[in-house]
């Protein structure tokens, strides 16, 4: 599977991170946290620089 993804810095992956882990505080499940962190992201660097990932699933 391919996904664009933003390249992000250290301080950008870290407050990612921050507030993933806040969001989680206040009570959104994990992966809803992560997936609203994620969708943020995207938005605000869609036009910006995207590095190319490939994940491989092994079963």
């Amino acid at each position: 599977m391919f996904l664009n993804m933003p390249a992000l810095n250290y301080q950008e992956q870290q407050e990612a991170v921050n507030k993933i882990h806040k969001l989680m505080t206040d009570g959104m499940k994990t992966g809803e946290a992560i997936t609203y962190v994620a969708k943020e992201i995207r938005n605000k660097y869609k036009d910006k620089e995207q590095i190319y990932v490939l994940f491989e699933d092994h079963d």
